[in-house]
């Protein structure tokens, strides 16, 4: 009995506490220096989905789960779905992916900020990208 009560003082204890404060720079901005990987199947959808011809199932990444999108946005996304393997080359010929799509892929990347930039290297084909 007082192993299970102090457990749950253990427990309590855990919860009450408030959450870490976000990182930050020298300069005050958040720090996002790291290694960073999403470990997702975002790169296909983004929404949950099921698995297809080269491309696994997985859960969606939207909270919620749905997109309140427009019928019009709609018919247009199963439309670029219906037609992803030849109306976009790039991903079907292993083309390097631009930004966003290679934050999606499950690679990993890093992020070297300093005061006056930010690098973005990424695994994935060695791509790096800079921003003043």
């Amino acid at each position: 009995m007082a192993v299970a009560a102090g457990c749950l003082a253990l427990e309590v204890t855990a919860i009450a506490q408030s959450p870490a404060a976000l990182p930050r720079t020298a300069d005050g901005k958040p720090n996002l220096n790291g290694i960073w990987q999403v470990l997702n199947t975002a790169a296909w959808d983004i929404q949950d989905h099921g698995g297809e011809l080269g491309i696994p199932p997985g859960l969606g990444v939207v909270e919620g789960g749905e997109i309140p999108y427009q019928s019009q946005a709609l018919a247009k996304k199963e439309q670029n779905r219906a037609k992803r393997m030849t109306a976009d080359p790039a991903e079907a010929n292993c083309f390097l992916p631009g930004v966003p799509r290679a934050t999606y892929m499950p690679y990993p990347f890093e992020i070297v900020q300093t005061s006056d930039n930010m690098a973005i290297r990424y695994e994935f084909a060695h791509a790096l990208r800079m921003i003043p």
